[in-house]
């Protein structure tokens, strides 16, 4: 039975706001405990010239919106417009554009076009494509069960069409439940309020993508908690974390907001494991751990998980704020060495003014001597407005909009070199104006975001330690 032992004000204030407010020492008060042995961590090398390298696509928050409609008002004074329900309008400037729009979620036929695109420019080289949640659009007072599963469902057919047996791996977004944000824990016992109806149903979707020998572990692990982890090489392996427990919207984190899903404790044994048996690993999530819409004390956490396997972790990737940002780990007693580090690719959806994008990492590896580490990063784009003027008729020509390593001025893509460009960002104008411009897809974008805001984002992994931010960018 449930009880209201989380419904009362001060504890919905610590959770939802996110702040230091009401219960926030209280639900902020747990650990998760880490096993002794650390393994002495060595820093990072780039692997020779000639070192076998491959390549992964990533694609994140997708946002489709099966509803969209050519001509129908983008600017209808509702949270979301565009849609086959939305009244029309005369005025072209405020219209839904035929490959999207800036105020709206992404047409299915865009989605598509970019698969396509990808498919032709960088097909034979990709090992296998990282899609990190969220599919269905932001629709959210709308919305049902079914609707939300006819998005991702939609998704998983047009990505199938477009790369038949190629590997994905998927990962599970917020916006994945009905309502929105709403995942009980597991353990919950109430059957009208069990998150099973998602995690089964998505399990079956997906299970097609994971490799054969993997197929039963993934669907007993997915369809009961919503997260998994995969052997894709030879000393690889993939663990897909499902953040939900630690989303300060999630209703249930009243009830249940000690590690709300057991993400954390199954993570660290996963890890634990990977350690003995010698193998790397890449983390995939949704939700990145210092977001402000995460729960302190989870971040804290994961980021203690990270620093004491940090010579297992060799990447993670995460999606979910829509900008493309890095996320710098350090360690945790002062915060001055840089150990880890997180990719947090942008948005293919336009929402909020962004024009749609796909990341392409280069990797080391595989083979004996492989670190798996990231080598590169190119993120690529079109201009939402020149395709829109061009009509449907015109496929979007797509472009590759920045290269990390080349144009971030970095010697590598490792941890200390994104302390460097997080350094920079703080105190070189023109660097940071250059950033920005990548951050925001070289779009409109969130103008509003400061400067300090941006610079803290990359360096903060749990939203109640500033240590970092005030390091970098004062009181």
């Amino acid at each position: 039975m449930m009880d209201n032992k989380g419904l009362k004000a001060a504890r919905l204030c610590s959770l939802v706001f996110q702040g230091k407010c009401g219960d926030w020492e209280e639900v902020n008060s747990w650990e998760i405990p880490v096993p002794d042995g650390k393994p002495v961590p060595e820093d990072p090398v780039l692997p020779p010239e000639d070192s076998p390298k491959y390549k992964v696509l990533h694609l994140s928050d997708v946002h489709l919106d099966l509803s969209y409609k050519i001509g129908a008002s983008a600017d209808c004074g509702l949270p979301m417009c565009c849609m086959n329900t939305t009244v029309m309008t005369d005025d072209p400037s405020k219209a839904a554009g035929p490959w999207g729009s800036y105020t709206c979620d992404l047409p299915y036929w865009t989605f598509e076009d970019m698969l396509l695109n990808i498919q032709e420019m960088h097909g034979d080289e990709l090992d296998y494509i990282m899609i990190t949640g969220d599919f269905p659009n932001h629709e959210v007072w709308k919305q049902s069960r079914e609707w939300n599963l006819a998005h991702t469902k939609k998704m998983v057919e047009l990505v199938s069409k477009v790369f038949p047996g190629k590997m994905i791996l998927p990962s599970l977004g917020n916006h994945e439940s009905f309502p929105t944000n709403s995942y009980p824990p597991h353990t919950l016992d109430v059957p009208e309020f069990s998150i099973n109806w998602l995690y089964s149903e998505l399990a079956s979707f997906y299970v097609q993508w994971i490799p054969d020998n993997e197929q039963g572990q993934f669907m007993q692990t997915f369809a009961e908690r919503g997260y998994y982890t995969v052997l894709i090489k030879p000393g690889l392996r993939v663990v897909m974390v499902n953040p939900n427990g630690c989303l300060g919207y999630n209703f249930w984190l009243n009830y249940e907001w000690v590690d709300n899903n057991g993400v954390l404790e199954w993570l660290v044994s996963v890890l634990h494991e990977a350690e003995k048996s010698g193998e790397k690993v890449h983390i995939l999530g949704h939700i990145p751990p210092g977001n402000k819409d995460c729960l302190g004390a989870w971040g804290r956490n994961y980021g203690k998980i990270i620093e004491r396997f940090e010579s297992t972790v060799r990447a993670q990737f995460f999606g979910h704020t829509h900008n493309d940002q890095f996320l710098v780990f350090y360690d945790a007693e002062t915060q001055s060495r840089p150990l880890n580090l997180g990719f947090i690719t942008p948005s293919v959806t336009t929402y909020t003014a962004l024009n749609p994008s796909y990341t392409i990492y280069t990797i080391d590896g595989p083979g004996d001597q492989a670190s798996f580490r990231v080598l590169d990063k190119e993120v690529y784009i079109f201009r939402l407005t020149e395709a829109n003027q061009l009509g449907l008729a015109v496929r979007p020509k797509y472009f590759k909009l920045y290269d990390a390593r080349m144009d971030l001025e970095m010697a590598s893509l490792f941890p200390r070199d994104y302390d460097q460009v997080a350094r920079r960002l703080a105190t070189e104008d023109e660097y940071y104006a250059k950033y920005f411009s990548f951050y925001n897809h070289d779009s409109p974008g969130d103008s509003d975001h400061t400067r300090r805001e941006v610079v803290c984002k990359s360096v903060t992994v749990s939203h109640i330690d500033d240590r970092k931010c005030v390091e970098l960018m004062g009181n």
